[in-house]
């Protein structure tokens, strides 16, 4: 089950976020523990976003830019 918070995350993401988004949580919750990335979300949805973003840079976005405010960060 997705994190309540994928509703709101994915508003301007193109189509391949929603398959990234499933990618994070199932890597996430290999990293800590299953459930971890719900909990996270429940808990600290700004956190969640921000590891979220931080992911999509990592593996989707050469140019290492915010996917929701498009702000460069270098």
């Amino acid at each position: 089950m997705l994190p309540a918070v994928a509703g709101s995350i994915f508003y301007g993401l193109p189509k391949t976020g929603i398959k990234m988004y499933e990618q994070f949580i199932e890597l996430t919750d290999q990293i800590f523990w299953d459930g971890y990335a719900a909990k996270l979300a429940a808990e600290d949805p700004v956190k969640f976003r921000f590891e979220f973003n931080e992911f999509l840079n990592t593996y989707e976005n050469d140019d290492r830019q915010n996917v929701f405010t498009g702000e460069n960060y270098d």
